[in-house]
C-alpha cells in the first residue's frame, strides 16, 4: 500500500500508515502489518550543541540574541522523507531553515506563524512535496543542513525543547531513525575571509553609510534582511548614528513592521562581539540616536538620552550589521527594497539612505573632543 498524502501528527503517523507508538506498524505487499521498532530521534543525537549568537567564537556574523541548532546529513534514499515533530517555543521568533550545506545557502524556511500551532513539518524530495499532508521544504541537491533558530530577546525560554526527527518511507509508512548527523566541517579561515570580503565597502571620509550586500555563503536566515557598514576609526573616535527604525513585535502573533531588529558589532573574521536589540534602544518621536565609543563615564553622560553602546570589537575596525527579521508584507520601508550592492559601480548613490531615507541608519565618526564639546554634527 502506498503512503501518499501522509498525515502529520505527534508523535508518529496514523491512519493508513500506522497507529500510536504502542501499535506502530508498516504494511507488507500483501497488506499484512509488520511491527516497526525504530523511534524518532531528538536532542543532541540529531541537533548537536547549541550555537549561541553571543559567543564570539561562532563565525558567520550571528546575532547575539539568536540561538540555533544545526543538523547536517547526506541525502536519504529516494522515496523517503524526514519528519520533524515538536512544540513551538514561547519566543519572539522560531523557524526552520533548510540549506545546501556545501554552499551554505538557504533553500527555504518555515516560520512559527506558518506552522499552525506546532512544529510539525517535512523535508523531502521536491517531487514528493505535493503528496505530503502538512508544511514541507525540499532537500537541496547535495548535503543538507537544517537549522532550528530561536530569537528570544526577552530571554523567556532559557532551555529550549528540541524537536524529534524521524525518517519515513513514503511507500510503506515505515518509520526509522534519521540519517546520521554530520559534524560541522572545519571551514578554513581563508574561505571565511573571502565571504566576508564581499561585505566590506570603503567609507567616504568620516561618513558611516550602510549598504545591502549579498549574504550567500553565510548560512544567512532566509527571513533576515541585512544592511552592513564597515567602520575604521582613529583611536578614541566615536560613531554617532541616527535613523527611524521599524516597529517591532513582542511575540510571534503581534502586528508590527518586523518581528525583531538589532545592530551587531562584528569583526573582519566574521565573529561578533556585541548585539544591541530593539527593546534596549530608546526612541524619541520615532527616531533612534546611538553613540558607539570606548566605555567611558564622561562619554555616557554626554550621550544624554541617546543610546550609548561600548565599542566591542578588537582593534579599530568593525562591521556593523543592521538586521530586520521577518518583515511584514506591505511595509513600504523594507530593507529588501534596497538594491544589492554592485561592486562594479561607485559606492556613492548605493547607500541604503538613497532608497530608504531616514529609515536607514547612517551617521558620522567624530573625535572624542568634538563629541564632548557638542560640535559632532550628523
Amino acid at each position: 500500500m502506498k503512503c501518499r498524502n501522509v498525515v502529520l501528527v505527534l508523535p508518529l503517523l496514523i491512519g493508513a500508515c500506522g497507529a500510536s507508538k504502542s501499535t506502530e506498524t508498516g504494511s507488507d505487499a500483501d497488506g499484512s502489518q509488520t511491527p516497526i521498532d525504530a523511534e524518532p530521534v531528538g536532542d543532541d543525537a540529531v541537533w548537536g550543541d547549541v550555537y549561541q549568537g553571543s559567543d564570539p567564537t561562532v563565525p558567520f556574523l550571528p546575532d547575539g540574541r539568536a540561538r540555533y541548532w544545526r543538523y547536517a546529513f547526506e541525502r536519504p534514499p529516494a522515496g523517503t522523507a524526514l519528519r520533524i515533530d515538536g512544540a513551538l517555543q514561547a519566543v519572539r521568533y522560531q523557524a526552520v531553515d533548510v540549506y545546501d550545506d556545501e554552499t551554505r545557502t538557504s533553500i527555504g524556511v518555515l516560520r512559527d506563524n506558518e506552522l499552525d500551532g506546532a512544529l510539525q513539518m517535512w523535508v523531502a524530495d521536491e517531487r514528493d512535496l505535493a503528496g505530503l499532508d502538512g508544511p514541507a521544504l525540499p532537500f537541496p541537491d547535495g548535503r543538507t543542513a537544517i537549522f532550528l533558530r530561536l530569537y528570544d530577546p526577552e530571554d523567556q525560554v532559557p532551555d529550549a525543547v528540541l524537536p524529534m526527527v524521524s525518517l519515513v518511507d513514503l511507500e510503506t509508512g515505515e518509520v526509522s531513525a534519521p540519517p546520521a548527523r554530520i559534524e560541522p566541517p572545519e571551514i578554513p579561515q581563508a574561505v571565511i575571509d573571502a565571504v566576508v570580503e564581499g561585505q566590506i565597502i570603503e567609507q567616504r571620509e568620516d561618513r558611516v553609510d550602510f549598504y545591502r550586500l549579498d549574504d550567500a555563503g553565510l548560512y544567512a536566515a532566509a527571513d533576515n534582511d541585512y544592511l552592513v557598514a564597515r567602520i575604521v576609526r582613529e583611536p578614541g573616535e566615536l560613531v554617532v548614528l541616527s535613523f527611524e527604525p521599524p516597529t517591532h513585535a513582542t511575540s510571534a502573533t503581534d502586528a508590527a513592521d518586523v518581528r525583531y531588529w538589532s545592530l551587531t558589532q562584528c569583526d573582519r573574521q566574521s565573529y561578533c562581539h556585541h548585539t544591541v536589540a530593539d527593546l534596549e534602544i530608546e526612541r524619541f518621536d520615532g527616531r533612534v540616536e546611538m553613540v558607539i565609543g570606548d566605555e567611558d563615564e564622561e562619554l555616557r553622560a554626554a550621550s544624554g538620552d541617546r543610546t550609548f553602546v561600548p565599542w566591542s570589537t578588537p582593534g579599530e575596525e568593525l562591521l556593523l550589521i543592521y538586521r530586520n527579521l521577518a518583515t511584514s508584507e506591505g511595509v513600504a520601508h523594507a530593507v529588501d527594497a534596497v538594491p544589492v550592492f554592485d561592486h562594479e559601480q561607485p559606492a556613492e548613490g548605493q547607500e541604503a539612505t538613497a532608497t530608504l531615507g531616514r529609515r536607514a541608519p547612517s551617521g558620522v565618526r567624530c573625535p572624542r573632543s568634538a563629541f564632548l564639546d557638542g560640535t559632532c554634527a550628523l
